[in-house]
């Protein structure tokens, strides 16, 4: 165990280096050197990282990445810190020279101390290069870290293993750095970065940073909706190297089209390649049995007991598996195995209280299924357990009193084909703006079924058309209180209180929404708008851009920019103008304009 634990770690600023040399090779390696460094050394999760890209516009062409003449010089270094006023511990810069052999002079800056120590002056040819950048790395972290305080043994290890085996893999590498760090994150990336990052790979299939470039470029892809963009270079990939991470890149494009047969294809590929990935392995178990594909299930469930992962849960699940293709004696055994790792898991007393149901031996159903109640009281499945017993025992009240209590843990057991219909009318009418004649068949169905989370969530929707507020905030509350994993329901209760000018409720809600559904640009842009209301425009700017980067072609996020960018000019305008600025209210017109338009 390190004796910093309890220390926060510290951040390292990677500066670009200085050219002492004209050409391509010299200024590509002078600023992508660093990030091939910071990427090593962020491998160990023992430091925080910052790359600084100096970055111009070239009269209204494209922007571009350059490297300062004076960014090898310690002053440099200095005062940029501390005008920049980035919280930063040591910052690294030096110079490199390309002629017939690669020379760099690498520098630690210590913020703390205002001085700066020579890490060495390295020398090499290409086919050294691999061997003296990982020797530098760790040199690095040794003139940072001399006393260990962060790192073992271990770590110097993984920092002095070379990562690549090919000059050209590297070079290209460093082309696909270079254009990525002036990239436009709101358009897709250009064909050419593609191209450099499979080059790349051709030289070296096993370079694992090349390959996280290319995971990353079909997530880019994705982002702008580029499916076949993004199939079409892991698949190309795939061609070139059998890394796992292609197969489970490819595998999640697959599950976003919905083509499952070949979602569950690639990620059995995957775990066959790398059967450590359990967490890989319980997300694929979990939609293969959702879909009822159970061969793959039973695979992947296998794979997380074989390397111990979550194994009481894939026990379990197998047991569901074996129950539900009727091998009630495997399914025990199952269940038996699940709690000898987890005693005290509540599914697996359930399940074997059914499965002696099912064995008519209700005796030990009983014992089971009161051994489950008393772990978790709020586990619906041992109440529909018990009613199933007391139906095979022939007492109805005993058995409609626990499908009563099983309804209430869990409402959507009473969604019946009625209660689905109706729904489906109700939307129907709120979507044709017919909202009086919906909530007459939303209350219907809450006649039958007063915890139906579904109609109080859609009838607070046509309340909030119908500009009934005070009843929409009582729907989405109630809704809320039913189902509280239901994001929509706490984003339109937030929306209702940022329009009341209840601001830290609106902020409490929308985050809570946001945990549930951590890339919703909707939600990232509703916590920007109550920023924006309560005037802090920086932190609205923030979560703006990364809405507009999760979705960059959704117009309602520029609307929010715009708005934005508006309503500073107009403060900025009043404050010169009038010396009353600080008693400007804030506009309501924009936010009764767009209060419907981040609903989901």
């Amino acid at each position: 165990m390190l004796k910093n634990e309890k220390l926060d770690y510290p951040q390292i600023m990677f500066f670009p280096l200085e050219a002492k040399s004209v050409s391509d090779v010299s200024e590509v390696f002078s600023r992508s050197l660093p990030k091939y460094f910071s990427t090593k050394i962020e491998s160990l999760s023992k430091f925080k990282i910052l790359n600084v890209y100096f970055i111009t516009s070239d009269q209204g062409a494209d922007s571009r990445v350059f490297t300062p003449p004076a960014s090898g010089n310690e002053k440099f270094v200095a005062e940029y810190i501390e005008k920049s006023n980035i919280s930063s511990d040591f910052a690294i810069y030096g110079t490199f020279e390309a002629s017939e052999k690669f020379k760099m002079d690498i520098f630690v800056y210590d913020v703390k101390r205002r001085r700066s120590f020579s890490v060495g002056a390295y020398f090499t040819d290409k086919s050294g290069l691999a061997s003296i950048l990982a020797k530098l790395s760790d040199d690095i972290i040794v003139k940072i870290d001399g006393k260990n305080e962060f790192v073992d043994l271990s770590d110097h290890a993984t920092l002095l293993s070379e990562t690549v085996s090919s000059y050209d893999a590297l070079y290209d590498y460093f082309l696909c750095v270079d254009e990525m760090a002036r990239r436009n994150p709101y358009k897709p990336l250009e064909k050419k970065v593609r191209d450099q990052a499979l080059s790349s790979l051709k030289h070296d299939k096993n370079f694992a940073y090349i390959i996280d470039i290319i995971s990353f470029i079909c997530d880019d892809y994705l982002r702008f909706n580029m499916c076949d963009e993004a199939i079409d270079i892991c698949e190309c990939a795939i061609k070139i190297s059998n890394s796992y991470k292609f197969f489970l890149t490819i595998g999640k494009i697959y599950l976003q089209k919905n083509e499952l047969k070949n979602a569950f294809k690639a990620l059995k590929e995957c775990l066959e390649l790398n059967p450590s990935l359990g967490e890989v392995a319980h997300n694929f178990g979990q939609l293969a049995m959702d879909v009822g594909s159970y061969e793959d299930a039973k695979f992947a469930f296998n794979v997380m007991i074989d390397c111990d992962y979550k194994v009481a849960y894939a026990y379990d699940s197998l047991g569901v598996i074996m129950a539900n293709t009727s091998d009630i004696d495997e399914a025990v055994n199952c269940w038996h195995k699940a709690l000898e790792f987890e005693p005290s898991k509540v599914s697996a007393y359930a399940n074997l209280g059914r499965a002696h149901i099912e064995l008519n031996e209700f005796k030990k159903a009983e014992e089971y299924l009161k051994k489950a109640a008393g772990i978790s009281p709020s586990y619906f499945m041992t109440y529909l357990n018990f009613s199933a017993l007391y139906k095979k025992l022939g007492d109805e009240a005993m058995s409609k009193e626990y499908m009563d209590k099983a309804v209430f843990y869990n409402p959507d057991l009473a969604f019946s084909d009625e209660i689905r219909q109706k729904l489906k009318e109700a939307n129907a009418l709120v979507d044709d703006n017919r909202d009086e004649e919906a909530i007459i068949l939303f209350d219907q169905i809450l006649k039958i079924h007063d915890r139906c989370w579904q109609a109080y969530f859609f009838k607070g929707i046509a309340c909030r058309k119908l500009k009934r507020n005070d009843l929409s905030e009582e729907m989405f509350q109630k809704a809320c209180e039913i189902n509280n994993k239901f994001p929509d329901s706490q984003n339109e209760l937030g929306l209702l209180y940022l329009l009341k000018g209840k601001f830290d409720d609106a902020m409490l809600l929308f985050n809570s929404a946001l945990e549930l559904s951590p890339n919703n640009a909707g939600f990232i842009c509703n916590i920007g708008l109550c920023y924006l209301e309560m005037g802090n425009f920086q932190e609205a700017g923030n979560y703006f851009s990364r809405a507009k980067y999760l979705n960059p072609g959704d117009e309602k996020v520029n609307e929010c920019i715009d708005y934005m960018k508006k309503k500073s000019e107009e403060l900025s305008k009043r404050a010169k103008d009038d010396a009353n600025a600080s008693d400007v209210k804030n506009s309501k017109g924009f936010i009764d304009k767009i209060k419907g338009i981040f609903k989901k």
